[in-house]
């Protein structure tokens, strides 16, 4: 146990259920897209089942699993009940409870949050810097005659 009283693990099971229902939701819409006889004829031209998904399905659903680990990813990141409830500590905090601390009774120091808040930018920037090259549009729109 960690000094808050919750274990590592309770907090990944809470962020994992958390994201779990809209990312099965996004997955579902992404694999109905890539038509069966993309599978069938990798099948005819000699690929084993699981060459077939690997090279057909999990190719052409990539977009898609990108998606899903950028909104798990920003959910967590951006979360702040759920870290303001679990960590109870004063010496750990998460960023957004971190950004909290900027803000008194009377007074806010802007300067100071809007520096963390622009730092706080920086990894989901540069996630999504990395993984728009991957994104494409209309991958498979053409394979499939009929």
């Amino acid at each position: 146990m960690d000094a808050g009283g919750i274990v590592e693990t309770d907090k990944i099971a809470y962020y994992t259920a958390g994201s779990l229902p809209f990312g099965i939701w996004m997955l579902r819409s992404a694999f109905e897209a890539i038509p069966f006889v993309l599978e069938e004829s990798a099948r005819i031209d000699g690929c084993t089942l699981i060459g077939a998904f690997r090279r057909i399905v999990l190719t052409n659903s990539a977009p898609g699993l990108l998606s899903v680990g950028m909104f798990s990813f920003l959910l967590a990141w951006n979360d702040y009940l759920v870290a303001d409830i679990l960590e109870r500590t004063n010496n750990i905090y998460t960023l957004p409870i971190g950004l909290e601390t900027f803000f008194q009774e009377y007074a806010t120091n802007w300067g100071s949050v809007m520096a963390m808040a622009t730092f706080m930018l920086i990894p989901p920037v540069l996630l999504f810097m990395v993984a728009s090259r991957y994104f494409r549009i209309g991958g498979i729109g053409g394979s499939v005659v009929g």
